[in-house]
């Protein structure tokens, strides 16, 4: 299984084997994780399951044609 996640400032989107399975579109800011899924740096995005096991192997991440600004994480 291939799982891809697509962030930018203005939407998400989440493909699993080249289906779209979740598309957000709307400011980042409207999203509140709950206190547990809130990463070490709570600007970036974070790999997680509910309730269940995933084993991530690999992990990559691809540039995109329109970089923008980086977020800064640390």
């Amino acid at each position: 299984m291939v799982v891809k996640a697509s962030l930018r400032k203005t939407s998400a989107k989440i493909y699993i084997d080249g289906k779209l399975i979740l598309s957000w579109e709307g400011g980042m800011k409207r999203l509140t994780p709950d206190a547990g899924w809130v990463g070490p740096h709570p600007k970036c995005a974070i790999l997680g399951s509910h309730k269940g096991q995933l084993l991530f192997t690999p992990v990559t991440l691809a540039p995109v044609l329109d970089p923008g600004k980086p977020l800064r994480c640390s």
